[in-house]
C-alpha cells in the first residue's frame, strides 16, 4: 500500500502496526492538510455521539469529494449502535475492538483492495457509458465536460448528495449509477429544463436526473447491442443524500469515472458482468 493511513481518535492497535505502515495519528479530520497521498481513514466513535458521528463522516466524504478513500468506524461492543450508524451516515465499513493485530493488517488490506476483483475486468465496457455521458451533456443542456481520471471502486457505496440509479438486465447484469453535487444538478436540469435554478423543485431535480441517466444508458444500449454486454434498462431510481450503498452481481468490478463539468466534479459507476449462462 502506496498511500498512508489517518488514524482519528485512536492509538491502540493501530500503533503497532506504525512499522509496516505509514500512518498519521490526528485528534480530528480537519487538521488533515492535503488528501493526496490518504489510502483509508479509520475513525474512532466510541466517545462520540450519533450525531457527531454522523456529522464527522459526512465532513469527511465532503471533503474527499470524488475520491475513494474508505473509512472505516471503530469502537467496541458498547457502540455497536454508533457503529451502525456510522455505516448508514456513509462509513464503508465498521471494526469492533478488541482486535487483533493479524487481523487488523486483514481488515486494512481488505478496505484498499477494489471490489469484483474475481471477476475479469473489460474496460472497453465504460467507453460506451463515458461516450453517453458526453452526449447528453453537450446536445441536452450545452454543457461541455471533460474526463478526469478513472478507477475501480474499493466498496458499492454511493458518491455525492445526488444519485440516479438504474438496474441492467438481461444478457449482461449490474446497475448504472450518476453521482452529483446538489448545486451541479440543479445547474444542469436548469439547463435542460430552460428554467432558472430557483425555479427548480425537489420533484424537479429528481425527474431530471432520472431522465439525464435514461440518456446516457439508451446510448450505451446502443453501442452494446453487439456485445455479450447487451442489457434492458429499468426504471431510474433517484435518491438525495449520503450514505447509500447499492447491490450489485457478486464480485462484479465496479468501474468510475469522475468528469468536470462547470468547474465541478461529477462520477458515473457502472458494474456490469454478463450472464454465466451466455452461448
Amino acid at each position: 500500500m502506496k498511500g498512508k493511513i489517518v488514524v482519528i481518535g485512536l492509538d491502540e492497535p493501530f500503533i503497532s502496526l506504525s512499522e509496516k505502515y505509514h500512518i498519521d495519528f490526528i485528534e480530528s479530520f480537519d487538521k488533515v492538510v492535503s488528501l493526496d497521498d490518504i489510502e483509508i481513514v479509520y475513525i474512532g466513535v466510541s466517545q462520540l455521539s450519533v450525531e457527531e458521528c454522523r456529522k464527522i463522516i459526512i465532513d469527511i466524504k465532503r471533503r474527499c469529494g470524488f475520491r475513494n478513500i474508505p473509512i472505516v468506524a471503530v469502537g467496541n461492543y458498547i457502540s455497536e449502535f454508533i457503529l451502525r450508524e456510522s455505516v448508514y451516515a456513509g462509513a464503508s465499513a465498521s471494526l469492533t475492538l478488541p482486535v487483533s493485530k493479524e487481523n487488523l493488517m486483514e481488515n486494512i488490506e481488505e478496505s484498499t483492495q477494489p471490489v469484483g476483483k474475481r471477476v475479469p475486468l473489460d474496460v472497453k465496457l465504460i467507453n460506451p457509458f463515458i461516450e453517453g455521458t458526453k452526449e447528453v451533456f453537450d446536445v441536452m443542456a450545452g454543457i461541455p465536460i471533460k474526463r478526469k481520471s478513472i478507477f475501480l471502486k474499493k466498496d458499492y457505496k454511493m458518491f455525492g448528495e445526488v444519485s440516479g440509479i438504474m438496474g441492467l438486465t438481461g444478457d449482461a447484469m449490474g446497475s448504472v449509477v450518476i453521482n452529483f453535487p446538489k448545486q451541479l444538478a440543479m445547474r444542469l436540469i436548469s439547463g435542460i429544463l430552460g428554467l432558472e435554478k430557483g425555479e427548480i423543485n425537489d420533484d424537479d431535480m429528481r425527474d431530471g436526473v432520472g431522465e439525464i441517466l435514461n440518456m446516457i444508458a439508451g446510448k450505451a444500449k446502443t453501442l452494446l447491442a453487439s456485445t455479450k454486454y447487451h442489457f434492458k434498462l429499468s426504471i431510474p431510481t433517484v435518491v438525495v443524500g449520503h450514505g447509500y450503498e447499492i447491490s450489485h452481481p457478486k464480485d462484479t468490478p465496479c468501474i468510475v469515472v469522475i468528469f468536470v463539468a462547470l468547474e465541478t466534479q461529477f462520477a458515473m459507476q457502472v458494474s456490469l458482468a454478463p450472464q454465466k449462462n451466455e452461448k
